[in-house]
């Protein structure tokens, strides 16, 4: 693994599913931004410590998130992380990161408990 943002197993902008596994826990992680639905997010299950900010709320809830952070954006395949990710961009957020493949290609561990809404 090179690292969050230097990343050598996915396309610019994006971060392998296997690396953010690897990372999990580790001091200087980034936030986990799940865009999906509460629907999904609770009966599919989340990455654990993901926060859940569905993706028809992320414009409107941009506040609650810190523009200097580091999140890796996940969603069922990676399209709505994608474009949540052009969300951020657009509004100053630099340092983000589109988990490629989505929970599709998730094979770590997976959680059914939390909120569902940030």
């Amino acid at each position: 693994m090179m690292g969050w943002f230097g990343t050598r197993n996915a396309a610019p902008g994006a971060v392998a599913a296997d690396e953010v596994r690897q990372g999990l826990g580790q001091t200087g992680a980034p936030t986990i931004l799940d865009v999906r639905t509460a629907s999904e997010f609770l009966g599919d299950g989340h990455i654990p410590g993901a926060i859940h900010l569905p993706l028809d709320r992320l414009a409107q809830d941009l506040r609650s998130l810190d523009p200097g952070a580091e999140y890796v954006l996940v969603c069922r395949s990676g399209a709505r992380s994608a474009q949540a990710q052009r969300v951020l961009a657009s509004a100053g957020f630099a340092r983000t990161k589109n988990m490629s493949g989505g929970m599709l290609r998730w094979h770590g561990p997976v959680v059914h408990d939390g909120p569902a809404r940030r």
